[in-house]
């Protein structure tokens, strides 16, 4: 039970973590804006790289993957970069 219950807890605080940042441009018509327009490129550009290099770090290197700290920092690393990929669909979309 304290295994369903520890990633039920992870999966809770990553959604929490992408509706919060995505709610930035929602709620700001000033950050909404600015992703929209060409000056946010270079955010948008460096989380798909670097959601693609702790993707790729993941799948080639199992082992650091496996141990504790290592394994969190990467999905926090993952989160927050997907969780602006969201931001920027939902300032495209707004």
């Amino acid at each position: 039970m304290g295994f369903i219950r520890k990633v039920f807890m992870i999966l809770t605080i990553s959604l929490f973590f992408t509706a919060g940042i995505c709610s930035i441009p929602l709620l700001n018509d000033n950050a909404g804006k600015w992703m929209v327009s060409g000056n946010s490129v270079w955010l948008l550009i460096t989380a798909i790289i670097l959601a693609l290099i702790v993707e790729i770090a993941i799948f080639c290197c199992s082992a650091p993957a496996r141990r504790v700290p290592i394994n969190y920092i990467c999905l926090a690393t993952f989160v927050i970069c997907e969780s602006i990929l969201v931001a920027f669909a939902c300032a495209s979309v707004a």
